[in-house]
């Protein structure tokens, strides 16, 4: 598995970035996971233009995108980009 932690929302470059790891890795598992959540611009390409596609690095599997609850240290299952 990939586990990416950022402190920052999850930008488009932060998700392009792991989306090239899991490309070359083609790991069982994908996540990018931060506390301030994801940006503008990545919500509203997933889900404005409809780009779920984007999520997806090694046949049929897919990156997980979510934002990490730091008072019971879990993700937020509430808050996935998918």
């Amino acid at each position: 598995a990939i586990v990416e932690v950022k402190t920052n929302k999850i930008s488009l470059h932060s998700f392009s970035q792991i989306l090239g790891y899991s490309k070359v890795v083609r790991p069982q598992y994908s996540f990018i996971i931060s506390p301030s959540g994801w940006s503008y611009f990545l919500n509203r390409l997933i889900h404005d233009y409809n780009r779920e596609d984007i999520l997806e690095y090694y046949d049929g599997r897919k990156i997980l995108i979510a934002k990490w609850d730091v008072d019971i240290n879990t993700i937020r299952y509430g808050n996935v980009l998918k």
